[in-house]
């Protein structure tokens, strides 16, 4: 008999067995992603945050970065919030330009949202600040600071506020 066989490389693979193939890779590649997902998981949860406090200095030059005034942080520690991680920041003291407090909190709780991994940069589920000490003053020349953040009542859009790294670069 002349039968053809599946094998013959001219013949077209038929539409049946190429999904088949297709939903074989598809579900091998999702296994494996699954498992490097919580391989990363269990890195963050028993390797990153037992050891957080070791990133104290990091986490603060990122926030001094951010403000652009020095900061001060006593303790650093995390831990998990269901499936989110949560850090806790303690003793958190902002000074203004002459070194003066502008800003004391007894703890921050930040609880971060998983949407932090494709935004590339911390975003929060939740952030606590606790018993925040606000320094308000005004200088010589009238102008208005909140923790040590000048406020110009003329500036566009952001209520008047200025950040301190801006109006830092615009004072050299």
């Amino acid at each position: 008999m002349n039968t053809p066989s599946a094998s013959s490389p001219d013949e077209p693979v038929p539409p049946a067995v190429m999904s088949a193939a297709l939903r074989r890779r598809l579900s091998a590649a999702l296994v494996v992603v699954f498992f490097v997902l919580g391989g990363l998981l269990l890195v963050v949860r028993e390797v990153l945050v037992p050891r957080i406090a070791d990133f104290r200095p990091q986490v603060v030059a990122a926030l001094e970065h951010a403000i652009g005034l020095p900061v001060a942080v006593e303790r650093l520690s995390a831990d998990w919030q269901g499936w989110r991680p949560r850090v806790h920041l303690a003793g958190v003291t902002v000074r203004d330009r002459s070194g003066a407090a502008a800003l004391h909190l007894d703890a921050v709780d930040g609880t971060l949202a998983w949407s932090s991994l494709w935004r590339l940069r911390a975003h929060f589920h939740r952030l606590v600040l606790t018993a925040p000490e606000l320094a308000l003053r005004r200088d010589a020349s009238g102008a208005l600071f909140v923790a040590g953040v000048r406020i110009d009542p003329q500036a566009q859009g952001r209520g008047g506020l200025r950040s301190a790294r801006s109006s830092s670069s615009t004072r050299r």
